[in-house]
């Protein structure tokens, strides 16, 4: 859901036009009392927000409220337009293009942190695939020890194969033009 911060008269009208550019609910909030529910300050209606769009005109009636809004929120982009100055279809393409941005940001932070794993537990693997052929080589390890040492080696190849063509399997741009609905 998108939230739309505004007391503008067009709030109602940008709604529907966002709704439709972006396939994605909007809810416009036009009063800050904080005990209403519904209102700007009601902290647990902003939760879940995929972004808060905010009317420039707002901040100016009430100073601080970017802050007082957007630190409870948490992730959700805060996007910044003048609906008094720009036309709905320049608010349309502000929003979108700061939702595409927010999703590659996000994707991008996902396959740096994959690839950051993936990373480390090839290492790992490859010092239990070491050790465990060490240990295999040793004429003194019992019969038993070595099934089950042979099973652990077999098992990391395995897992470190896997790794390895996940690896080749999804290039970050497959990856990408997945996320951004592209037939690949």
């Amino acid at each position: 859901m998108i939230f739309l911060i505004t007391a503008s008269a067009r709030a109602e009208e940008c709604a529907a036009a966002l709704e439709r550019a972006i396939s994605e609910r909007v809810s416009v909030v036009a009063e800050l009392h904080s005990g209403d529910p519904g209102s700007a300050n009601d902290h647990t209606i902003l939760n879940g927000a995929r972004a808060i769009v905010i009317d420039e005109a707002f901040l100016d009636l009430w100073p601080g409220v970017e802050d007082e809004v957007l630190s409870p929120a948490g992730d959700p982009p805060a996007i910044f337009v003048n609906m008094a100055i720009s036309g709905i279809s320049r608010i349309v393409q502000q929003v979108r293009h700061a939702l595409h941005r927010n999703d590659r940001q996000q994707l991008n932070a996902v396959v740096t942190a994959e690839a950051m794993l993936r990373s480390e537990l090839s290492g790992t693997l490859t010092g239990i695939l070491l050790n465990a052929q060490l240990a295999l080589r040793d004429p003194a390890l019992p019969e038993g020890a070595a099934t089950k040492m042979r099973e652990v080696h077999s098992l990391a190849l395995e897992l470190k194969g896997r790794l390895q063509h996940h690896d080749h399997a999804s290039p970050p741009n497959k990856i990408h033009a997945k996320m951004a609905g592209k037939n690949v």
